[in-house]
């Protein structure tokens, strides 16, 4: 066992789908000086061997035993302090295996200083960071800015540390000067390394009413101390108490500020050209020397039963075996050829029509140009020939999905708290509740419970045969201009090899499918327009509050004026009165989802006095208390999204994936700069103010999490109280 030991407690998790397997095991070892830059790198590349992917030797002794649901929420190697850590590990697991989990680190750790790694896994690796090099995302700067933080802000050699091409080259020649150079530093800072820590944290009932007792002293000695000091400084607290809440209350002038006009912005959308030959759209981009695909299947023919399962199809179609090929070797050879094989849910909006929706799946990967037909082969492998026949390979994979999206809810409680007031107004959202929500959680919860897997086996067969149709599938590809013609002819072939013998070639499939038309809210509803109140009892010391109303599609011309709305309640009224009076850590309004105007707050103590100011916001936008000062604000901060970069690979996604064409575009950016003071006013007032005549303007509903409430248990006849999911 290692030396070091720390024990904590935490609160029980309700949603673990084991009661008895509530413990997190973390070990860390300290690394070298960050300062040492070539040293890190390496140890980086080693810590990634170790932990990360199915053909790891962490991911064999560890995920592949289920003696736990997944690794900690830290894991591999931490870069950001002086000097560097690595920490591994297991959460989901019974306190009695604690010693096992050690040992099982332990002996892995000598097997890897025994025997290092394949040549192919490290090959992979260096792949990777190659690929990764040449990959542009939209955050390029902030993601350099604070790779290099912990360096500059410790006097490291920054120029040194983005030499990566550099180390990678000294990386080769030190491994083929020294056979056993890995093992030796496994050895080194791994094996013989006595600076290190097992940390492990319990469940216990009593934590949070420990917690709250040493609280509760904590401010009773503040206040203590308070009454007991002289009149003087009681009151200079006094002062300094009215002087906060006067600044609270001041109106900010920022016109001193140096800031852009909406009439320093372009009029005019920058317009994305697409190339469409049968099913496959293409658009030319400066990619750099990398290709990107997507192929999107439609899924309107999957039944009741099988939409629940889907969320969980996407993540493990990429990952398990194929009958031809065991889910190691395939992923080797997905690390050595792409970025990554993925695939996602889609629901996507009718930009006309709410009562229509398109439900499909997407599979996405990107390559160096001169790996594109071994990424085509490896689809074409997993489309014709994926298997979910391996349970303990199954097993492991969800018991993993399970943790991770469970602990997702305390980092994005608003988020489910949005989703689930939601889905009470649209089929759509409903949808996607089922997919990605609370509903989606206890499912997964559910499913991990399992003791017979053989339906979970069955229906994601079933829903791989009903997915992957060649019939009802449309491609997209991003590449530069001289790979145009080659990866045209590769696309080409792998669609005539993909589609059956008897189908002489593909066709596009309807961008929408109608859905039942949503039946009129108001039937539902109380006289404010309220379809649901629910409240969630989660074990979190703060609230998530979120509330949803319907409104328009993306082409009405409200949805833009919506938008701009938004943006200025966000800035001008909730942020004041949520986070700085309310002492949330965030609130606001979001208006850029189609057919929803929704309100929120993210960690927030006053969950109630929210949902009030909630409707005050609402009041104070339908009585127009705003300056066009205010206005000009909201349209930047809305064209901030709005002309945010767009990544060589997303270009003509909008199109591709929602049917936005630019023309769409357009119009709604014209829509957001004609926005005057009288179109915010008359859409608070027909959208948030009270309920329409049409059944649907004016419905919400509205959703929290968060520990038990008293004064929501006293007016139950309003909420709905869930103590379970």
């Amino acid at each position: 066992m290692f030396q070091n030991r720390v024990e904590i407690t935490c609160r029980p998790e309700p949603m673990s789908h084991d009661p008895d397997k509530q413990t997190t095991l973390a070990v860390s070892f300290m690394l070298a000086d960050i300062r040492d830059v070539y040293e890190s790198f390496v140890l980086n590349i080693i810590s990634t061997l170790l932990v990360d992917g199915e053909t790891s030797p962490f991911y064999h002794s560890l995920l592949e035993a289920n003696i736990g649901s997944d690794y900690p929420p830290v894991v591999g190697y931490q870069g950001e302090t002086r000097n560097a850590y690595f920490t591994i590990g297991l959460q989901g697991i019974h306190s009695k295996d604690c010693d096992k989990v050690e040992q099982i680190i332990k002996e892995t750790l000598d097997q890897a200083a025994s025997e290092g790694f394949e040549k192919k896994r490290i090959e992979a690796l260096l792949h990777r960071i190659e690929l990764t090099q040449k990959h542009q995302t939209t955050n390029f700067g902030l993601n350099l800015a604070l790779a290099v933080s912990s360096v500059w802000n410790h006097d490291g050699n920054v120029v040194d540390f983005l030499q990566t091409s550099s180390h990678v080259q000294k990386f080769r020649e030190d491994l083929k000067k020294y056979p056993n150079f890995i093992q030796q530093k496994i050895e080194q800072h791994f094996k013989n390394n006595t600076h290190q820590l097992t940390l492990v944290m319990s469940p216990d009932c009593q934590h949070q009413q420990i917690q709250a007792s040493q609280e509760h002293q904590k401010l009773q000695k503040v206040i203590t101390h308070m009454s007991d000091s002289d009149p003087q400084h009681q009151t200079s607290l006094i002062m300094q108490a009215e002087e906060l809440a006067s600044q609270q209350n001041k109106k900010v002038d920022p016109s001193c500020l140096p800031t852009i006009k909406v009439e320093d912005l372009d009029a005019n959308i920058q317009c994305c050209p697409v190339l469409v030959d049968q099913n496959v759209q293409y658009c030319v981009q400066p990619t750099n020397g990398v290709t990107y695909f997507k192929a999107l299947f439609d899924g309107s023919l999957l039944n009741d039963h099988q939409v629940d399962y889907l969320s969980l199809f996407c993540n493990l179609v990429t990952r398990m075996s194929t009958s031809k090929t065991g889910y190691k070797d395939l992923s080797q050879r997905i690390e050595m050829t792409t970025g990554g094989l993925e695939a996602s849910y889609l629901v996507s909006e009718d930009p006309s029509d709410l009562n229509r929706h398109q439900l499909g799946v997407v599979f996405s990967s990107y390559c160096l140009d001169k790996n594109i037909p071994e990424m085509l082969t490896l689809w074409q492998e997993i489309f014709n020939l994926v298997e979910f026949e391996d349970e303990g390979r199954l097993v492991t994979l969800i018991q993993m999905c399970a943790a991770d999206l469970a602990n997702s809810i305390v980092n994005s409680g608003h988020s489910f708290a949005m989703m689930d007031a939601a889905s009470s107004l649209l089929k759509t959202n409903h949808l996607k509740q089922r997919l990605q929500g609370l509903r989606q959680v206890k499912f997964m919860k559910d499913v991990a419970q399992l003791n017979d897997f053989t339906q979970v086996k069955n229906t994601l067969q079933e829903i791989a045969k009903v997915i992957i149709d060649a019939k009802r599938v449309r491609y997209a590809v991003n590449t530069s201009t001289d790979r145009l013609a080659a990866v045209s002819l590769s696309m080409q072939k792998f669609v005539q090899e993909i589609l059956p013998p008897e189908t002489p070639g593909g066709h596009q499939w309807g961008q929408f499918n109608l859905t039942d038309n949503i039946k009129p809210l108001s039937a539902s509803s109380d006289q404010q327009g309220c379809v649901a109140r629910n409240f969630y009892t989660m074990p979190f010391s703060v609230h998530f509050a979120g509330q949803a109303y319907r409104t328009v599609p993306y082409n009405h011309l409200d949805f833009a004026r919506l938008r701009v709305l938004a943006s200025l309640m966000s800035s001008k009224f909730l942020h004041k009165e949520i986070r700085e009076k309310g002492g949330a850590y965030g609130g606001g309004a979001s208006g850029h989802t189609p057919g929803l105007f929704q309100l929120y707050s993210y960690r927030d103590p006053k969950c109630l006095e929210t949902v009030t100011c909630f409707k005050e916001a609402i009041d104070w936008a339908a009585q127009g208390s705003f300056s066009q000062g205010d206005i000009e604000e909201a349209k930047l901060s809305v064209f901030q999204k709005l002309d945010m970069p767009i990544a060589p690979s997303n270009k003509g996604m909008s199109l591709f994936l929602n049917g936005i064409t630019d023309e769409m575009r357009q119009t709604h950016r014209q829509t957001v700069l004609d926005v005057q003071g009288s179109h915010l006013q008359h859409s608070a007032i027909k959208y948030l103010s009270s309920p329409g005549d049409d059944g649907c303007h004016g419905y919400h509903a509205t959703t929290i999490l968060g520990p038990e409430n008293s004064l929501l248990k006293e007016s139950q006849s309003k909420w709905t109280i869930n103590t379970t999911l």
